[in-house]
């Protein structure tokens, strides 16, 4: 694993800012959806996936509460390539929510499915998540993720 952390100069930062808000305001409703909290049990959260096209060989995932109560989250996160055959597998914290979460994630190769579930209670869990194309083999990246079929509604 390679690991890398920076800190951009005020002038990138805007820079990242705008790219960031641009993408989280602009995703449709194949690519950005809410995830409401679990029942207190732990077991009975709903998961939201999204299928991702063979041409995409990374995506990029942004979860903000900027839009469902600017609180903090937490997200089950897992990556499928095939039935339930589990790839990857993440547990995203995030305490503050003035700024969003932005993660690239590599999905080479065909049938992979992102699928996520919100393990904060139903009351105090309402996240926005996109999940876009950050790489692909098309020219027209942004273009992926319109066709009908994409993600579940």
């Amino acid at each position: 694993m390679k690991v890398s952390a920076t800190v951009p100069s005020p002038q990138r930062h805007k820079e990242l800012e705008e790219i960031t808000k641009k993408l989280f305001f602009g995703a449709g409703p194949n690519e950005k959806k809410k995830i409401q909290g679990e029942l207190t049990d732990g077991k009975k959260g709903a998961w939201v996936y999204w299928t991702i096209p063979v041409d995409v060989e990374a995506i990029q995932l942004i979860g903000w509460s900027k839009e469902t109560g600017n609180k903090s989250f937490k997200l089950q996160i897992e990556m499928l390539q095939g039935p339930n055959n589990i790839k990857q597998d993440f547990f995203l914290q995030c305490g503050g929510s003035t700024q969003p979460y932005h993660g690239v994630f590599q999905t080479p190769g065909s049938g992979w499915v992102i699928r996520m579930q919100n393990k904060k209670f139903l009351e105090d869990g309402l996240i926005q998540v996109c999940v876009l194309p950050y790489k692909t083999s098309n020219a027209n990246d942004r273009e992926l993720f319109q066709w009908n079929g994409i993600g579940a509604a």
